[in-house]
């Protein structure tokens, strides 16, 4: 069994980084945001990302969760072919039910590739079932992009937040948007 599991913290970005590497290499076309991204508001500055290390200390696997009404996007990962990782799977996956059950969620939402096969039984074996899925775009870049309809009294144009006055009226802006965030 791994010797701790704790919440991800600033020290454990170079760990995640490299598990994400691995998994994403075992599994392509994954990919993974970078793990300072774990760290954002948007999962409570690493509190709500469990992780597991093994007995070097070594991060070995890891759970997020993201909480949007009453369902949460959540993950359970692993070393790809680790010996235990089963039981380190079973272990975040009882936090991330725990974390549900607090928070009010009543589903919880996996997006996985098809050839991730051992990511998808584990959700299935935890009770899961295929409801839909969510579709990336892909696009000719070579092909002319045509341009896009402004509605009336919007206007498009190019921009840098150069200024921290400007770069704080975006956020404000982008905050009042998405006031869950």
């Amino acid at each position: 069994m791994p010797s701790t599991f704790r919440a991800f913290g600033e020290s454990d970005v170079d760990g995640l980084n490299r598990l994400l590497q691995v998994y994403t290499q075992a599994y392509p076309p994954r990919t993974s945001p970078p793990a300072q991204f774990y760290l954002s508001p948007y999962f409570d500055g690493g509190r709500k990302i469990w992780c597991a290390f093994d007995e070097q200390d070594q991060l070995v696997g890891y759970a997020p969760y993201l909480p949007q009404g009453d369902h949460a996007w959540v993950e359970v990962m692993a070393v790809p072919e680790l010996e235990r990782a089963a039981e380190i799977k079973a272990s975040m996956w009882a936090w991330l039910v725990e974390q549900a059950r607090r928070g009010g969620q009543r589903r919880l939402c996996f997006q996985y590739y098809p050839n991730e096969e051992a990511a998808i039984q584990f959700a299935v074996e935890q009770g899961g079932e295929y409801h839909y899925s969510i579709f990336a775009m892909r696009r000719d870049l070579s092909l002319p992009i045509p341009e896009p309809i402004v509605p009336a009294g919007f206007a498009v144009r190019r921009g840098r937040m150069e200024k921290e006055a400007e770069q704080r009226q975006y956020l404000e802006r982008r905050n009042a948007c998405f006031p869950e965030a």
